[in-house]
């Protein structure tokens, strides 16, 4: 139902051609296997969209609710922890919400293990603090290489390249 309320928006969303795009049909096996771009598109942008007017209107002790609010958090410090320009301030902000979406999770979610990037993300605001705006140290250009090489025909055979010659 979600999902398709996220179709439904995104059909209806112009967005500035700053902005990556998302395959409209997100979710299907059809739209393959988003990079990072596209999953920061969907989750910061798309699914506030969506999220926002299915479930802001709960009552603040819904679950729906404590849900979105904590997912705001993530986007938010998302937002300020791939900014292109850095300070001080941006820093704390980043670290106060981080800290809430984490805290968040583990309240509304108590069996859950956090997962190794959750934990990482909470370091990043000191990361930030050193090296300062993400973009020169990303890895990009690498997840580029990934995919690329995912797209590249094998044989699974050790020691044997496919030519165009073969063909």
């Amino acid at each position: 139902k979600v999902l398709e309320e996220v179709h439904r928006d995104m059909a209806l969303s112009a967005l500035p051609t700053s902005i990556g795009r998302v395959p409209i049909n997100v979710g299907a096996a059809a739209a393959g296997t988003l990079s990072a771009d596209q999953w920061r598109t969907l989750c910061t942008v798309h699914l506030p969209i969506t999220l926002i007017r299915l479930w802001a209107n709960h009552s603040p002790t819904d679950r729906k609710r404590m849900m979105l609010e904590n997912y705001l958090h993530m986007v938010i410090a998302v937002r300020y922890g791939t900014a292109r320009r850095i300070s001080s301030v941006r820093i704390q902000t980043y670290n106060y919400h981080i800290f809430k979406y984490v805290s968040g999770l583990r309240r509304l979610f108590p069996e859950q293990d956090l997962v190794p990037n959750q934990h990482l993300a909470l370091h990043l605001g000191e990361v930030l603090s050193r090296f300062g705006p993400t973009q020169g140290y990303w890895a990009f250009p690498f997840e580029r290489y990934i995919r690329l090489l995912r797209q590249a025909g094998t044989n699974y055979r050790i020691g044997t390249v496919p030519s165009a010659e073969a063909s």
